[in-house]
C-alpha cells in the first residue's frame, strides 16, 4: 500500500497571524504501526474509561474494511489526530476520531473530515457516525460540519449510553 499524502492548511487559530500559522502547515497520511504509541495516548486523553488499548487498535485496523489516517505537522512531525472508518457499499462509517486536546481549536479535526470527504466523494452516498450521548462536544463539532442527527440508539444494555446516528450524506 503506498502513503498518499495531501497537504491540508488549518486556519490560523484565534491571535495568530497568517505567516505564524504557514510554520504550522499538516499533511494527511495513512496510520502506521508505528504511530500508534501516540494514537493510544491521544485515545486515553480523549476517551479516558472507553479509549481502545493496543490491542483493540490492532484488531480493528486489521479488521480487513478498516483504515486509518493521522494528520500531522510538517514542522515538528508531531501527530495532531487520526480518524478510523470503516467502509460499506453505501456510507463510510467513522468508528474513531480524535485531536490532541493540545491541538484542538485549530481546524485539524475538519482537515481530517474533509479528507475523508474528498477521498469519498464518488465512490459512497454518506459518512455516518454513532456518537455517544456523553460526547457533546463530538457531536456539536459533526453538526457544525454538515452532519444531521437521523437517529437516536438504544445501548445492548440499560448500563451503555444512547447515542446518536448522526449523518451527512455526499
Amino acid at each position: 500500500m503506498s502513503l498518499q499524502k495531501t497537504k491540508l492548511i488549518a486556519k490560523p487559530p484565534p491571535g495568530h497571524t497568517v505567516a505564524e500559522q504557514e510554520a504550522r502547515d499538516w499533511q494527511f497520511r495513512w496510520m502506521t504501526a508505528a504511530d500508534f504509541p501516540v494514537i493510544l495516548r491521544i485515545e486515553k486523553q480523549c476517551f479516558s474509561e472507553s479509549a481502545w488499548n493496543n490491542k483493540e487498535l490492532r484488531h480493528v485496523l486489521q479488521s480487513g474494511r478498516c483504515l486509518g489516517g493521522v494528520c500531522y505537522s510538517l514542522i515538528s512531525k508531531d501527530i495532531a489526530g487520526y480518524i478510523i472508518y470503516r467502509k460499506d457499499k453505501q456510507a463510510i462509517e467513522i468508528m474513531r476520531m480524535a485531536v490532541d486536546p493540545e491541538y484542538r481549536r485549530q481546524g485539524i479535526g475538519t482537515l481530517l473530515l474533509d479528507r475523508l470527504r474528498f477521498k469519498l466523494l464518488k465512490t459512497r452516498e454518506s459518512i455516518v457516525a454513532d456518537v455517544p450521548e456523553r460526547m457533546l462536544l463530538f457531536q456539536l463539532f459533526l453538526r457544525a460540519s454538515g452532519f444531521k442527527a437521523t437517529q437516536v440508539l438504544k445501548g445492548a444494555d440499560p448500563a451503555e449510553d444512547w447515542s446518536y446516528l448522526m449523518v451527512q450524506s455526499l
